[in-house]
């Protein structure tokens, strides 16, 4: 009985200066249901108590800002000045570069290393096969020629979203037809050039983001022949091209990529080899192709690229041919050509 006392007066002690009862103490360490066991109310309450936030991944902008925030009193914030406040210099560089210099340093350095946006270069070695067909009504330009080809690219990204882009290819030991009725054909050499600019565009942060490209190139294609060939000309077409490619990441080693290019008009000259053919006065060209790649990605730094091209080049001529056509006997007035040109790759991009 005084036990039973003794017990009741320390329990009613302890609930006197505010402490959690025993029940429930002894129960929160039984379920370990409450991850905090709360002191008295004079010296703890319940808003008091700071749970550890969730780890949350900073956006960009925040990481951004963060590094830029000692200078934001001296100078307004990268990323929140009105695109009105910037000078013509700055709207430049935001609409072909990205952005400013600073800012796009910064943006670099917070992407992880796979990313493809930290890339410096590419370089691109590849070997395929080509088939080219040109009909024509006049002989001397209706053909056709398949073969072996080299292609060696560069690309050099000054920013994450702007690069220098060049490209050749080669075709290695094509010929084509140079007789009427026979079956001898000549040498032939097909080269092709591109020179020019890209400007990439990406939806997101990720580096699993789909993206856009875009690119503005001189090109130029080249037919050479023997300069002793009395029955076929050498050729050349040259313009700009605006080309576009959109990008999708299938999964973290497969991508694909669809594009599309026009060339609106192009200077289309004949060379002249054993004989100066002329297919007209003058004539309009212009060109537009298609493409799908794969790229498998076998490393951050080695890629493996699968790809398939075509490209259609239309030239009209206005007035009459120089030559009589050998197929039938007659001069053609206002000669029309469609050469084709249909692609296959297989190659390796090396990433820096």
């Amino acid at each position: 009985m005084i036990l039973r006392k003794i017990s009741l007066a320390l329990l009613g002690a302890w609930t006197f200066v505010g402490c959690t009862p025993l029940s429930s103490w002894a129960k929160g360490l039984s379920t370990q249901s409450a991850s905090v066991i709360l002191l008295p109310t004079t010296q703890r309450s319940p808003a008091s108590v700071k749970r550890k936030p969730a780890n949350v991944v900073p956006t960009t902008k925040q990481v951004v800002d963060q590094v830029v925030g000692e200078r934001k009193s001296s100078s307004p914030s990268l990323l929140t000045e009105p695109n009105e406040n910037l000078s013509i210099d700055e709207k430049l560089s935001e609409l072909f570069l990205g952005g400013s210099f600073e800012k796009l340093q910064l943006y670099r350095r917070q992407l992880p290393l796979t990313d493809p946006r930290r890339t410096l270069a590419e370089i691109r070695l590849a070997t395929g096969y080509f088939y080219n067909g040109s009909q024509s009504n006049y002989w001397f330009r209706d053909y056709y020629q398949s073969a072996p080809m080299l292609r060696l690219g560069a690309t050099a990204w000054i920013t994450p979203f702007f690069a220098v882009h060049s490209d050749v290819r080669l075709s290695m030991g094509s010929s084509l037809k140079n007789a009427v009725n026979g079956t001898t054909t000549t040498t032939s050499t097909n080269q092709w050039l591109e020179l020019g600019f890209r400007f990439r565009r990406y939806h997101g942060f990720s580096e699993k983001s789909h993206h856009h490209t875009f690119g503005i190139d001189y090109v130029q294609y080249e037919l050479k022949l023997p300069q002793d060939e009395l029955n076929r000309v050498g050729l050349r077409s040259q313009g700009i091209r605006f080309s576009y490619q959109h990008s999708l990441r299938l999964s973290e080693f497969l991508g694909l990529g669809l594009g599309a290019e026009l060339l609106p008009y192009l200077k289309h000259e004949e060379q002249a080899t054993g004989i100066n053919l002329s297919s007209g006065i003058k004539n309009e060209s212009y060109a537009a192709g298609a493409w799908i790649s794969t790229e498998l990605h076998l490393s951050n730094s080695q890629v493996l690229n699968i790809s398939a091209n075509h490209r259609t080049e239309r030239n009209v001529f206005t007035g009459s041919a120089n030559r009589v056509d050998p197929a039938w006997g007659g001069t053609p007035n206002g000669v029309s050509v469609t050469n084709s040109f249909t692609t296959f790759e297989l190659g390796f991009i090396w990433k820096y």
